[in-house]
């Protein structure tokens, strides 16, 4: 944080202590932050280091803004959180990678948008409400009367908003004007500064906003208003049609209001299309609830089956175009690729176009995107595309996880005509299992309604576990999760599937592996119960 913000931390230490039940899981405090207690796990176990990590690196950031500079009202309580969460994620895009980063953002955009809609609007600042009466759901004006719920929402849209600051000015003029407040407010620190001097350790909107004016020259106080004063999100619906004629797309987004929590967005968004010859980003503009658009296409229609197409990675790959539209040089299309709109987003495209998304798209907002389409569209087509993704040791472990969800939820809806083993089962046989075990084929008959006998056969012994890879880790943990789901035509787990899980439970091993398999083992369980 010190290299990022270019300032050093005001204490000179810094302690975490570590207690039984407290009100919250990290409460941070000037020079020290108190953490529950089972935060605290042995370097064996696997699962702790991305959530204890992520508390720690919000409760430092915390020494900085929130204890060292803090918030002028309990209206400004936003901005103090959203910097904290702000300097915190910038850690875990450093520790984690940038899957991880984008992948927590699309999390927290999902949470805020599922929050609004379920259970109240979030408006960070109530400051230009004029009238008591316009306030329904909480006093924002004492802490103490918000929910935990709220108030959870609320940080994780604040986080959000900052970003977006962050995005509106760049990167670089964000980390300036950080340490233009850090020196104020040392300098408000010195034994001759003086009265009006100490009001610079307090910040508040209105004062971010005009350090934000003075060394930037750029007012982001439209930006506040509509994302800081309002509550709501928008919600998109989109379609696009080729027109090969005049060679461009026509593109339709509409904007419904109708649902709670969703509201009207005025502001420009980013339109990325991938074409057969390459990637190409256009800026739009909404204004009204149904907006059409014309873009231009870089295209035209190839008769050749197979191309190198560029994508916006820098990368070229082979594509298969036969099950591709002849008529149109679109490869997919999608919307704000960056979330720089908290934005819920429905788009419409053909089941080809989604899976080429999910198999070449490099991003992994455009994969979850790919994969929450693709339920829609139970086909062979999709299911091999869906294996082929799951078995990509080049796919981000989150994606590969999902898609053996999305898998399982393709097998059911095709109870009726699906043949074959289950991808998810075949792969994890194939991965996780081995034919050179040296445990021996054991019968084991389980006590159940179904009296289940179960023979492990010689070829799919699980191996002794090895988690020095916790990503792979975190895939064989998660598959067996998945795979309990299935379900044949008569709504009923096939038995092959309960055999498979009594197996993994037996043949656990895990002497010779220096990690703890206390939460797979629980996770087994879990599945075992879920069939």
């Amino acid at each position: 944080y010190e290299e990022l913000l270019n300032a050093s931390c005001q204490y000179p230490n810094y302690k975490q202590v570590f207690v039984t039940e407290p009100y919250a899981e990290c409460v941070p405090f000037a020079s020290m932050a108190i953490f529950n207690v089972n935060l605290l796990y042995p370097s064996t176990v696997i699962e702790a280091t991305w959530h204890a990590r992520s508390q720690m690196a919000f409760a430092l950031a915390n020494q900085f803004f929130g204890c060292f500079i803090t918030m002028r009202s309990w209206r400004d309580w936003w901005l103090l959180k959203g910097l904290a969460l702000y300097l915190a994620s910038l850690y875990t895009k450093r520790a984690f990678g940038n899957n991880e980063y984008r992948y927590n953002l699309n999390r927290d955009m999902l949470d805020v948008i599922r929050y609004e809609r379920e259970e109240n609007p979030i408006r960070l600042d109530f400051a230009p409400i004029k009238s008591e009466s316009d306030i329904t759901n909480v006093n924002n004006r004492r802490g103490t009367m918000m929910s935990s719920q709220y108030l959870e929402a609320a940080a994780k849209k604040a986080h959000l908003v900052v970003r977006m600051i962050d995005d509106f000015i760049g990167r670089e003029i964000m980390m300036q004007i950080l340490n233009k407040l850090m020196c104020l407010a040392t300098t408000a620190c010195l034994k001759d500064a003086s009265l009006s001097s100490r009001s610079r350790l307090h910040i508040s909107s209105k004062s971010f906003s005009r350090v934000v004016s003075t060394l930037t020259t750029k007012d982001i106080q439209a930006l506040l208003t509509q994302w800081v004063y309002e509550s709501g999100c928008p919600r998109l619906i989109g379609s696009f049609t080729f027109s090969r004629k005049r060679n461009v797309v026509e593109l339709e987004l509409k904007q419904d209001t109708t649902i709670k929590g969703s509201k009207k967005f005025l502001g420009s968004l980013v339109i990325r299309v991938q074409e057969l010859e390459g990637s190409f980003s256009q800026t739009i503009l909404l204004e009204d609830s149904v907006t059409k658009y014309e873009l231009t296409c870089h295209s035209k229609v190839r008769r050749n089956k197979k191309k190198k197409i560029p994508l916006i990675s820098g990368d070229e790959v082979d594509m298969d175009l036969n099950q591709m539209d002849p008529e149109c040089p679109i490869l997919w299309i999608r919307i704000d690729p960056d979330l720089k709109v908290i934005r819920e987003l429905q788009f419409e495209q053909a089941d080809y176009n989604w899976q080429c998304e999910l198999r070449y798209e490099r991003d992994i907002l455009s994969q979850f995107e790919a994969l929450e389409a693709l339920k829609r569209y139970p086909s062979q087509n999709t299911r091999e595309t869906l294996g082929t993704v799951l078995d990509s040791s080049h796919c981000f472990y989150r994606v590969r996880i999902e898609c053996a969800h999305v898998l399982t939820h393709i097998a059911n809806s095709m109870a009726n005509t699906w043949t074959g083993t289950l991808a998810t089962l075949s792969f994890f046989r194939r991965v996780f299992m081995s034919t050179n075990s040296t445990l021996t084929s054991t019968n084991v008959t389980t006590s159940s309604t179904n009296n289940v006998s179960l023979t492990a056969p010689s070829a799919n012994i699980v191996r002794i576990n090895d988690f020095s890879n916790p990503q792979m880790y975190m895939i064989q943990k998660t598959i067996p999760q998945a795979i309990a789901f299935q379900r044949n035509k008569d709504r009923v787990c096939p038995p092959e599937v309960i055999n498979f899980l009594f197996e993994l439970i037996h043949y656990n091993e895990n002497s010779k592996n220096r990690f703890s398999d206390a939460f797979y083992r629980s996770s087994l369980i879990d599945a075992l119960g879920n069939t």
